[in-house]
């Protein structure tokens, strides 16, 4: 869990400042969740790395960093989420109240092959 993400980071920022770090074909679920009426994310984010090794290395590598894009004095904070597992986080995404009802893209979990290939 990704906590203090800078609330003008867009799901795509967030994701390329990731990936450039060295950490693109590592994960499968990727979740920054969007107010629907500020259209900004919510300061906090889930990642599902494929390895805990994986998980470690990222946060050693984001955890008290401040990211580039944009100014700001948030550090950020990684932790271990409470839902951990592709399915576990799936399952817990699509049990949430309303949403079957989101069809916009830009406020769903963002899911990749192990080639980093984004999936519908």
């Amino acid at each position: 869990m990704l906590r203090n993400v800078p609330n003008r980071y867009t799901c795509e920022e967030l994701l390329a400042e990731i990936m450039n770090a060295g950490f693109d074909h590592m994960f499968d679920f990727f979740y920054l969740p969007i107010d629907f009426t500020t259209k900004r994310n919510r300061g906090y984010g889930f990642i599902n790395f494929h390895s805990s090794a994986e998980a470690e290395e990222f946060a050693l590598a984001f955890h008290h960093r401040r990211l580039n894009r944009y100014p700001t004095s948030k550090i950020l904070e990684v932790a271990p989420a409470k839902t951990q597992g592709y399915q576990a986080n799936m399952s817990k995404y699509f049990k949430k109240p309303g949403s079957a009802r989101v069809k916009n893209a830009y406020f769903k979990p963002m899911l990749f092959t192990e080639d980093a290939e984004l999936t519908d």
